[in-house]
């Protein structure tokens, strides 16, 4: 069993994955980037707000070709096929508005100058599993929900797919915004908050993993935590599905997690791997190290963090513990 290491958000910043593909050992060969004992795992949201979205969609896809590392979608993957996937009724899956030209702009650029490439690009994305379950862990890009993927059975999109997930009001919709942007709770009537792009939003992330507390605070359920939101009980009759503590370990990106964010697992088998790598911050990976795999139950893991992008160089290491299931599956881009 190699070792996987889960990439967190990368945004279009190739200079910070070279960096921690090198930190993590990984030897580029004939633009490869492959290691002898390990795999690696992207979060999706390769694209967007950076500067070499073409090299990072280049680099990434050679790795999956090679075998040397998988994928999933993020929400900017899935809003690039809305985008461009014309309704039939004159318009887009996903509006041309402002705010979604503005958060699209960088691909865009790189899309209008190789167009070619921007066709290939939109194919693979097709390819890209909503979620992975190894087994041993579970790879998502926001949230692990078991009644989503119940109700959407394969991982996978289809046109069809694509078309109900971008349809409000559809269970498609409702499942995917879940896996790819997190659970959402709308806040009491007349608030709001600007998010990390200073727009409106009246709704919250909140912490999905744990059990809603009756009780508590807009504060203390939205995720990640904003200063700025009053620290008044947030009556609310929408609850949501908390990950277990028995269950495997569930890693994603999304969050834009700051800078000053303590690098650690949210709870002993939640880890979030998104710092904002496209807005400054570190480039993550946790890499899983399935230890004594001759042992059919449970087993004692090492859970490895790598940061690049920060001043200093971090490591850690914990142990965990979760049961070992079968091997990974590589999905087969085409050249970019």
């Amino acid at each position: 069993m190699p070792i996987v290491d889960i990439i967190g958000d990368i945004h279009g910043n190739v200079d910070k994955l070279r960096r921690l593909l090198g930190r993590l050992n990984y030897r580029e060969n004939g633009g490869v980037y492959a290691h002898p004992e390990r795999s690696a795992i992207f979060v999706g949201d390769l694209i967007d707000r950076g500067p070499a979205i073409g090299e990072t969609l280049e680099l990434v896809s050679a790795m999956i070709r090679s075998g040397s590392a998988q994928i999933i979608m993020g929400n900017h993957e899935f809003n690039a096929l809305a985008f461009h996937t014309p309704d039939g009724k004159g318009g887009y899956l996903r509006r041309h508005t402002e705010k979604n030209c503005s958060q699209h702009s960088a691909t865009l650029d790189y899309f209008q100058k190789n167009p070619n490439a921007a066709e290939r690009a939109l194919t693979w994305f097709y390819s890209f599993p909503l979620w992975l379950d190894l087994g041993f862990a579970r790879i998502v890009h926001a949230a692990w929900s078991a009644s989503a993927i119940q109700l959407l059975q394969t991982p996978y999109l289809n046109h069809d797919r694509l078309l109900r997930g971008s349809t409000k009001g559809t269970p498609e919709y409702d499942a995917i915004d879940t896996l790819l942007k997190g659970v959402e709770v709308r806040l009491p009537a007349g608030s709001t908050f600007a998010d990390k792009d200073a727009y409106l939003r009246a709704k919250i992330r909140v912490r999905w993993w744990l059990r809603r507390d009756p009780q508590g605070t807009i504060a203390e359920t939205v995720f990640p935590p904003d200063p700025s939101l009053p620290k008044i009980p947030f009556a609310t009759a929408t609850d949501w599905e908390p990950y277990g503590s028995d269950q495997p370990p569930v890693i994603f990106g999304h969050y834009w997690l700051p800078k000053d964010w303590p690098i650690r697992p949210l709870a002993p088998n939640v880890i979030c791997v998104d710092f904002s790598a496209g807005k400054g911050g570190p480039l993550v990976a946790y890499s899983l190290n399935p230890e004594r795999a001759e042992e059919p139950q449970i087993h004692k893991c090492r859970l490895t963090m790598a940061v690049i992008g920060l001043p200093l160089i971090a490591m850690i290491s914990l142990a965990i513990q979760f049961t070992i299931a079968a091997g990974l599956n590589g999905t087969q881009p085409p050249e970019i």
